[in-house]
């Protein structure tokens, strides 16, 4: 995060620009790990946008099956 920093005050940022750059990157990190941490719960698959995808897919069908049945 220091490297980030002193990279955007580097090229001139200025410090409001700079501190709303590091809160963006700070709330993004924590939804990405939440995220990944989030689809350890399902077990359908290992990657999480195939594992999203699957998730609707069955959901889907679990609604078609109950209309018909």
């Amino acid at each position: 995060m220091k490297t980030f920093i002193v990279q955007r005050v580097a090229c001139f940022d200025p410090a409001s620009i700079v501190d709303d750059a590091v809160r963006m990157d700070t709330a993004n990190s924590k939804t990405r790990k939440t995220f990944l941490e989030d689809t350890a719960i399902i077990a359908i698959s290992d990657r999480a946008v195939r594992l999203r995808a699957l998730q609707r897919k069955a959901e889907n069908l679990a609604r078609c099956s109950a209309v018909i049945a």
